[in-house]
Formats: structure tokens, C-alpha cells, sequence
């Protein structure tokens, strides 16, 4: 009874599913650790030369997740929403820009973008488009079955879980000299 998903009606008079307990703590965890990587992802720009845009870039998201991590229903106030998707949008076309300058960067050449910091910041943009398209859009009614609600979860456990394992390495050892994404993490 308790591992079944129920249809209700929300806020907005629509049907969506509600989540079995388990599924709403996995879901709130992953928010959770989602949080910690926008929480640390703002703090280590605090000592770059254009902080001023990257710690709200990064806050606004820490602070939008952990909202879900303490109430998963949030994501159905008009206020949640609507910051979410300026906030989304604003990452989107932040991301057109950064692509463009990473092409710049690389004139045509094909290298590990990770290596440059363009190449980092368009990576934490689409890690935060990623992340808050899952979120914004996760009650909508075409995503009522079962077996789809599952499967994103089970993709955004995953995904959460990248950015922190790839940073998590720049930490083993001398890896941060090797590993083209931690430069400029540690101060020589």
C-alpha cells in the first residue's frame, strides 16, 4: 500500500502521481546532494576574478533544491516555478554565450573542454539546466506513469552523482595535476 503511486489532485487541479514514501526520500536526498555540489560550486568561485556572477549562478539552484529537499511538494508553488524557470532560462542562454567563447578558445580545434575555463563554466551551466529542468518540470501530468517516474529518478540519482565523484578525484593524490577539470582548484 505504502510502495504504491496514488493519483491525486494538486494545486493547480491537475492529476499527478504522488510518490511512494521510498521514491520521495531518494528523491529528496538527491536534492540534497545536489545542493552540496551548488553550495561548493559557489564557494570555490569566491576567489575568481568574476565571482559576482558565478556564486548567485550556483546559489540560486543550492537554495531552489534544498527548498525540494525539505518539501518535495514546492516545486508546485508559483513562486518556486517561476524563479526556476527565469533562473533556467537565464543559464540557457548564458550557455549560448559560453559556447561560443569556447569555440573561440579552440578555434576549431577539438580538446577536452575541461581543460579551460570556459569549458568548466558551460559544464556547470548544463549541469544546472540539467538539474533544474528535472525539478521544474517533474510533477507535469506526462510524467504520471510508474515505470517514467522510476527511470528519472534513477537517472537523476545518477546524474547528481557525477559532478561530486569528478570533483571528489581532484582530491586523490596529485590527480588535480593530471585531470584537466581541477585546475586551478588548489593554489600553488
Amino acid at each position: 500500500m505504502g510502495n504504491e503511486e496514488t493519483l491525486y489532485e494538486g494545486s493547480c487541479n491537475k492529476l499527478f502521481v504522488k510518490l511512494p514514501d521510498r521514491w520521495e526520500i531518494v528523491w529528496k536526498v538527491t536534492n540534497l546532494v545536489m545542493a552540496v555540489f551548488f553550495f561548493l560550486a559557489a564557494f570555490v568561485n569566491h576567489n575568481d576574478s568574476d565571482w559576482y556572477i558565478w556564486i548567485p549562478v550556483y546559489l540560486l539552484p543550492a537554495i531552489l533544491t534544498i527548498l525540494i529537499a525539505v518539501d518535495t511538494n514546492i516545486t508546485e508553488n508559483k513562486y518556486w516555478k517561476n524563479l526556476a524557470l527565469v533562473h533556467l532560462l537565464m543559464c540557457c542562454a548564458f550557455s549560448v554565450y559560453q559556447l561560443i567563447i569556447l569555440h573561440e578558445v579552440y578555434n576549431d580545434k577539438f580538446s577536452n573542454p575541461l581543460r579551460v575555463e570556459e569549458g568548466r563554466e558551460f559544464v556547470g551551466l548544463a549541469i544546472i539546466v540539467f538539474w533544474l529542468s528535472v525539478c521544474r518540470f517533474m510533477s507535469l501530468p506526462s510524467l504520471s506513469g510508474q515505470r517514467t517516474i522510476k527511470v528519472l529518478f534513477l537517472l537523476s540519482v545518477g546524474v547528481s552523482l557525477v559532478p561530486l565523484f569528478s570533483w571528489a578525484l581532484c582530491y586523490v593524490g596529485n590527480w588535480h595535476q593530471i585531470l584537466g577539470h581541477c585546475k586551478g582548484m588548489f593554489q600553488s
